[in-house]
């Protein structure tokens, strides 16, 4: 028996509209699905509808491990919600337009969420909230016409509706502050023009200099996630792919970097034997105080409790305007280090460094000076590293790099990084370095293939003192002398662990010194004084004044020298080595330097002209400052490394 169902119209079109969103924003069923794998091992399989629409994107590691998955929903509009999941924990939404312009974002945070709003003429709000829904903070982000950047943020009272203060960054980079009372009643004005602070006073209704405010805390997120929304905590298998355990010894355990990451001893016992138990020992306990910081690190995230109450979150210092650089090698692939400073200026002109520059917004220290501390660079595949540590990373031949104001994504600042072809070295030249070299300069490492190119793996020694690498690549890698590195003969020993293995170094390099000096840097018309240059250049050996003799192509730009020095040739092959010296009069409309046959007087120094010492007779045919530069540079065969390698086997190298 039949029995007639009556649907009132009213549910029916309920039900209609309910299958319709269903239909529409539930993900549609695979009919594609494309793999894509890439050099270094990592699969990417994306899923796509049969209108060709993304539906889900997987991404693996080297292992076959989940790393990270997107769901796409289509909404009824045509537009698009992205769900960005770290395995299986949501860390990013995002809803697109039609037209596939990103309209709004929301990202889940220990404290509450950020949401933020965007517009197509480059306009963006965003919404801090507690976890209770409460409104704790709002940003109003806004592009002129040039593309310039300000903001407005509007930092709230408890009860999410009262404003407590205004922060205004404008277009030239201005900031002014206003605070408010409960009642809405401004009670205090600051303003800054050109990093210069002011302060409103009442009763003089005049602005007053004062010092740069603590700005209160707004949108800082904490240190364990990214500003992009992206883990910033490495994932176990991403630490094990960037730093790959050397491959153990015959009827040894393996060892890997989290775990037992003490020097092999045989290579300590080769060290040892080279330069001495001291030298040995430092290696051997700084390795030993890198492995306690990597412990205490790891101790402090799991004891971190991000979820501190609302009033406890730390004050940011105040930010200014800078110019920071990322230094890395220019040539290389595979895994490649480098740094990021606040003085990129110092080591540019280095052939064989790329020196990458932005403005970023950056805290300041008390006293004043721009910090590091809370700016983290992207290197990838949703991976942030500190700025105020080492960066690694896997490149190909071109490489994107972003810097990230903790906090404020919508300011990061993208660089791209351009290497070059490796340059070809000749088989059989073993481990080298320049055999002279500045206090303060820079110099090289090099060994075709040798190096891990991961220069947290590595410990360096000059002297007895522990220094950075700059910058690394597999062929070797880049490291600044120290500024107060005494003048003479001094060790310098490396410790690395490559993916052959453990390898060491040691050799022996010289610490040139080179002093000027003027009695008067000030004369008037008529006037005389005198100049002095000497260089110091004791300890280096008798061999490197003889064989290939040259300078280091990653170090030297040799037609700079030229053009600096016209008619400069270095020594050709079968001649012996020499120093090149060049004294520049840079103010020849003012001063005329005795002897000098034009601005620029020339000398190649022998091993038997050292120490070099001259004096300048200095006249002076206009009133006023002067300047003169002084380049030295030697042209001398490199000093070779006694290696120490541990692979399948213990070597003993030259």
């Amino acid at each position: 028996m039949k029995i007639p169902m009556r649907i009132p119209a009213s549910c029916l079109c309920s039900l209609l509209m309910a299958l319709v969103l269903f239909v529409a924003v539930h993900p549609c069923v695979a009919q594609k699905t494309e793999t894509k794998t890439d050099a270094d091992g990592w699969k990417t399989e994306t899923d796509y509808d049969k209108d060709g629409h993304l539906v889900e994107k997987r991404q693996y590691d080297e292992d076959g491990r989940l790393i990270r998955k997107t769901v796409s929903e289509t909404t009824v509009t045509g537009g698009r919600i992205d769900k960005i999941y770290d395995k299986d924990d949501l860390v990013l939404s995002k809803r697109y337009d039609k037209a596939g312009q990103l309209i709004y974002e929301e990202m889940p945070m220990p404290w509450g969420s950020m949401q933020s709003d965007f517009t197509p003429a480059g306009a963006k709000e965003t919404r801090y909230y507690d976890q209770k829904g409460n409104l704790l903070a709002r940003t109003k982000y806004i592009t002129d016409t040039s593309g310039k950047h300000g903001w407005v943020n509007s930092i709230y009272y408890d009860d999410g509706k009262t404003v407590k203060s205004h922060i205004i960054w404008d277009f030239n980079g201005n900031h002014s502050w206003v605070t408010y009372d409960q009642k809405g009643t401004p009670i205090n004005m600051k303003k800054a023009e050109q990093s210069h602070w002011s302060e409103f006073n009442e009763k003089t209704k005049q602005w007053d200099p004062c010092p740069a405010p603590e700005f209160p805390t707004f949108g800082i997120l904490p240190l364990s996630t990214s500003p992009t929304g992206e883990p910033a905590n490495q994932p176990e298998n991403e630490k094990a792919k960037n730093n790959p355990p050397p491959p153990p010894a015959k009827g040894e355990p393996p060892k890997t970097s989290g775990g037992d990451d003490a020097i092999d001893p045989e290579i300590l016992e080769g060290l040892n034997k080279s330069v001495g138990p001291q030298s040995g020992k430092k290696i051997e306990d700084e390795m030993h105080q890198d492995k306690l910081k990597k412990e205490k690190e790891e101790k402090e995230k799991k004891e971190k409790n991000p979820d501190k109450p609302q009033g406890s979150r730390p004050v940011p210092p105040p930010t200014v305007a800078t110019t920071v650089g990322i230094v890395v090698p220019a040539r290389g692939s595979g895994m490649i280090s480098g740094i990021v400073t606040t003085e990129p200026e110092s080591y540019k002109g280095v052939p064989g460094l790329q020196v990458i520059t932005g403005s970023v917004l950056l805290q300041t220290t008390a006293d004043g000076k721009p910090a590091l501390q809370n700016l983290l660079v992207d290197i990838g595949r949703g991976l942030t590293r500190p700025a105020n540590e080492a960066i690694t990373f896997l490149t190909g031949s071109q490489t994107q790099l972003s810097l990230i104001p903790a906090g404020h994504p919508e300011q990061s600042v993208p660089l791209r990084l351009n290497f070059q072809p490796r340059l070809p070295t000749p088989s059989g030249n073993g481990i080298t370095t320049s055999p002279a070299c500045f206090p303060g300069n820079i110099s090289a490492v090099h060994g075709m293939g040798s190096f891990s190119g991961d220069s947290t793996k590595m410990v360096v020694l000059f002297g007895d003192q522990r220094i950075t690498p700059v910058a690394a690549n597999e062929d070797g890698f880049f490291f600044k002398v120290p500024a107060d590195a005494p003048q003479g003969a001094a060790k310098l020993v490396f410790v690395d662990q490559s993916s052959q293995g453990w390898l060491a170094g040691a050799t022996q390099v010289s610490v040139m010194t080179l002093h000027t000096g003027v009695a008067q840097p000030v004369l008037h018309k008529g006037q005389r004084t005198e100049g002095m240059v000497t260089l110091q250049a004791e300890g280096i050996p008798a061999e490197a004044w003889q064989g290939r003799v040259g300078a280091d192509p990653e170090l030297v730009d040799l037609a700079a020298i030229r053009k600096s020095a016209p008619g400069f040739e270095p020594p050709r092959e079968g001649q012996p080595g020499t120093i090149f010296l060049a004294i520049q009069n840079l103010s020849p409309e003012i001063i005329s330097i005795a002897g000098f046959k034009g601005t620029t007087q020339v000398y190649s120094l022998s091993r038997h002209s050292l120490p070099f010492n001259t004096r300048l007779g200095i006249h002076a045919t206009r009133g006023g400052s002067f300047n003169i530069n002084v380049i030295a540079q030697p042209f001398l065969a490199p000093a070779r490394f006694q290696e120490f390698r541990r692979g399948s086997r213990f070597e003993l190298g030259h």
